[in-house]
């Protein structure tokens, strides 16, 4: 499956609330298909339905798989933490930065 339609599939059921079927697709999409979008759409689907944690997992797991964060995977990472109520987690990484 093209990454396009993956991403398209994991914003589609993050925004639906359905961030299980979410990190599913993005879980079964190659490793070499994953974007910064993939995982942009994934972090945001979490940030917004109350799984900050596990949204800031993945935030460092993209790091980890060498995908360079932009800008909107950071915007993803700060309303994961204020969603969840760990703002001082979300300074924490950003001063890494």
């Amino acid at each position: 499956m093209r990454s396009e339609l993956c991403n398209s599939l994991i914003d589609m059921f993050a925004k639906c609330g359905d961030v299980n079927n979410a990190l599913k697709v993005f879980r079964n999409m190659p490793e070499s298909k994953r974007t910064v979008v993939s995982w942009t759409s994934v972090i945001f689907g979490m940030a917004l339905h109350g799984c900050g944690l596990e949204a800031i997992s993945l935030f460092e797991e993209m790091k980890g798989a060498g995908v360079v964060p932009d800008d909107v995977a950071f915007i993803g990472l700060l309303t994961a933490c204020s969603h969840s109520g760990l703002a001082a987690k979300g300074k924490s990484i950003l001063s890494q930065w």
